[in-house]
């Protein structure tokens, strides 16, 4: 079968004219709107000429540019989109030229050619572990045609073989395939064109603002205009609901057909297990990352790629997957294990459908075709290691600008990855259970010996450890939606369980899933307990039982402490936030005053952790020194009328290191708990 054969479906054609429709309503409506504004505006022009006509005064111009502005205002946000656009920021994107890789480029060539589109304006790669097909676009894109660009990224090459890798770029180059595909396109930059007329306003806000100063008549006028604004977007938001609803339902089918045609290039398979195994190539990856952020020696990466697909695998051989070609088979059932959140932020343009159902529409097709290149996809590439090198370098300097850090093999890597897993690993008896779990506080003393039923494999079942991921889950969702919320993550939209959300609609989202997080929380609490009540019939002697209490009373107690060490961090940093805003010599000192009673608390603190020989020998050197600089003499932050520049930067790095030093002190607590909870069973 070829690509040209690939026919549209009815559903595809049924959401496609749902979509137009819901387009000609919104047109409709928004034209209405405009003629309503170009005559308002007419109006508001000649009733500005003939005030300033009727009393020639400064007032009286100031008076007859605010009534003419009130039009104006409402005219521009009605057409701004127009002059509007989306520029894709090529930071992290290294250029790669046809000379360079003239496979991969002969392997893209054939591509271009089956699929029937234009070959790529660039070509990039990046470290990520993903490809896609991107353009700088505006209004206009829907008119005059606009060349595509192609990311590739390394991560994404170092966790499938050749024929995946194609897989992957047919996919996305069919999403511009075949003149059928383009009402899909049309649609995307009119969805795109509304979205940004009625939510993206930052730089329309900040003219009005700036307009709004000159004076207070202007500010009167303004504010009037203001809220004319606010009742168009809330018809045209309203309107743009339907519009966007029919959109996400023809992206999905958009989806479909992009996996159709990729299945005609290569077959199915090759794309059916690429996709399914790229949660645990991004995971990986970002283990990788997370390695390196937490690790208190300053380490870099000399090949993170390397460093990835060491991680794969070790995580499939812990998960007990089938590896062929040196690469993790992903089933999709372990898939749904591997990823249980519901939140997307990004690529809210391009609406996915669940891996599930992708896969039941390609095998649908019956396109198995035999793989042809069963090879790594890095060999595609003329010189891999030394890309991936630079890559890395480029990441890691981006990430860490102005840092200082030791750069490490990949056999490093390795040997520290497994030495920090061996040191963090559990007791295999829990299940996995308190992987970043830690008992939830109840009340020791209400809660006496379980019953006899109560044993470890009723305990710590599959589905109890995956009850709890469920519920770390959604708690890392909320706190993401609330940082939504608080607009300390810049989106007006994002996806949660498959529906569109507003900013604004995050508080009531919260609101249920707060609700819901509780419910869980509740039963999770009596999966601790009934672990608790296991523990301590295990315990033979009145020592033992005496000794698991404790373990628990002393980690219920570090809310409290939490608290204390909390607020000593807290009152720091706003010292630091206070200087870097200008203020008075009497405010400087009363700053400098609370800052002493805050410094004299975390001296204190401090030494009691560096008195604790355990955490004083898991401490790496650095944050070792930045502690035992800062006890090591008293500072003056601030002497006549000017900061002490050694002094403020010796606080900066104790507190940090302080940071580190007190969750090492909970991991502590929470590990001892477990772990003698093990001696309680292993021991019998």
């Amino acid at each position: 079968m070829n690509v040209q054969d690939v026919q549209i479906t009815p559903e595809f054609k049924k959401m496609a004219r749902r979509s137009i429709y819901g387009i000609a309503f919104f047109l409709l409506i928004y034209l209405i709107v405009f003629v309503l504004a170009l005559a308002l505006t007419a109006a508001c022009a000649v009733g500005g000429i003939a005030i300033v006509a009727a009393a020639p005064r400064i007032i009286s111009l100031i008076l007859g540019l605010g009534v003419a502005s009130f039009g104006v205002l409402i005219l521009i946000f009605l057409i701004k989109f127009l002059f509007s656009g989306k520029k894709v920021d090529r930071s992290h994107l290294m250029e790669i030229k046809r000379d360079d890789e003239p496979k991969l480029f002969a392997m893209i060539d054939d591509i271009v050619a089956q699929v029937d589109t234009s070959f790529p304006k660039h070509v990039y790669i990046s470290h990520e572990v993903n490809a896609y097909v991107f353009f700088s676009s505006n209004f206009w894109s829907m008119f005059i045609p606009t060349r595509k660009n192609l990311t590739i990224g390394l991560g994404l090459v170092a966790s499938c073989t050749e024929d995946e890798l194609k897989a992957i770029l047919s996919h996305e180059f069919g999403h511009f395939s075949q003149k059928s595909m383009k009402v899909g396109s049309y649609i995307y930059h009119v969805n795109r064109a509304v979205y940004n007329m009625i939510y993206e306003n930052d730089g329309f806000s900040k003219a009005v603002e700036s307009w709004a100063s000159w004076s207070a008549i202007i500010a009167f006028i303004v504010t009037l205009a203001v809220q004319v604004i606010k009742g168009i977007q809330w018809l045209l938001s309203t309107v743009y609901g339907v519009v966007n609803k029919n959109y996400m339902a023809l992206s999905r089918e958009m989806e479909f057909h992009a996996d159709e045609i990729a299945a005609c290039v290569t077959g199915y398979i090759p794309l059916k297990e690429s996709l399914l195994r790229l949660t645990l190539a991004d995971s990986s990856q970002n283990h990788v990352l997370e390695f390196y952020n937490g690790d208190q020696r300053q380490l870099t990466s000399s090949n993170l790629f390397d460093e990835q697909l060491f991680v794969m695998r070790h995580i499939a051989e812990k998960e007990e997957l089938k590896l062929r070609k040196g690469l993790p088979v992903v089933t999709l059932e372990k898939l749904d294990s591997f990823n249980t959140s519901k939140l997307v932020i990004e690529d809210q343009w391009a609406s996915h459908p669940s891996m599930k159902d992708r896969i039941d529409r390609m095998t649908a097709t019956g396109l198995d075709a035999e793989p042809q290149h069963n090879d790594g996809a890095q060999s595609l590439f003329a010189d891999i290691r030394s890309l991936q090198e630079k890559v890395t370098k480029q990441l890691f300097d981006k990430a860490y600008e102005g840092a200082s850090r030791t750069a490490i093999s990949p056999n490093q890597f390795r040997e520290y990855f497994i030495e920090q897993l061996r040191t963090n690993d559990l007791p295999e008896i829990f299940n996995g259970y308190y992987d970043n779990h830690a008992p939830l506080i109840f009340d020791l003393e209400t809660v006496e010996r379980g019953e006899e039923h109560l044993t470890l494999s009723n305990i710590f079942t599959d589905e109890r450890a995956a009850f709890v991921k469920e519920m770390q889950t959604l708690n890392d969702d909320l706190e993401i939606i609330r940082q939504i919320s608080e607009k300390q993550i810049p989106v007006k939209t994002f996806d949660y369980d498959g529906n569109r959300f507003k900013r604004k609609e995050a508080k009531t989202l919260i609101s249920i899933l707060e609700k819901k997080a509780e419910g869980r929380m509740e039963k999770v609490k009596t999966f601790d307990i009934e672990a608790y009540q296991f523990f301590l019939g295990s315990a033979k002697t009145e020592e033992q039982k005496q000794k698991l209490k404790d373990h628990y009373a002393q980690w219920f107690g570090i809310e409290n402490l939490q608290e204390e060490e909390s607020e000593v961090i807290s009152s720091i940093f706003k010292f630091f936030e206070f200087i870097g805003q200008p203020h008075d010599e009497s405010q400087t000192r009363g700053q400098i005053l609370l800052l002493k009673e805050s410094t004299d608390k975390l001296r204190e603190k401090a030494q009691a952790l560096l008195d604790d020989d355990r955490i004083k020998s898991q401490l790496h050197n650095d944050l070792l020194t930045h502690l035992e600089t800062f006890l090591s003499r008293t500072w003056r932050y601030h002497s006549q009328g000017e900061y002490n520049e050694e002094s403020i930067n010796a606080l900066w790095m104790a507190v940090h290191a302080y940071m580190g030093a007190v969750r090492m002190k909970y991991d502590n607590y929470v590990r001892d708990l477990i772990e003698y909870q093990a001696t309680l069973v292993i021991e019998q």
